[in-house]
């Protein structure tokens, strides 16, 4: 079973939507302005009990802000 990851984009749309900032999410959440930047980004990826406060704070469902994994690139063979 695919898990599934932190959806960096649709966190940014809320933001925009609740017109918040990086750093007011970062104050609401108990972490640094880096820390949300790399999430976003995708560079890095919340623990569990930091991406459940990213939740709280955009009123958010977990399922709301992830994402299936993408599918594996289809391999090329010749059938003969």
């Amino acid at each position: 079973m695919k898990s599934a990851l932190f959806n960096g984009v649709e966190v940014r749309r809320r933001l925009y939507l609740r017109g918040m900032r990086g750093q007011q999410l970062a104050a609401a959440v108990g972490v640094s302005e880096a820390s949300i930047s790399s999430y976003l980004t995708g560079k890095r990826r919340p623990s569990p009990p930091v991406f459940l406060r990213i939740c709280r704070a955009l009123d958010a469902q977990p399922d709301e802000l992830c994402s299936a994994p993408p599918d594996p690139p289809a391999t090329s063979g010749s059938v003969a």
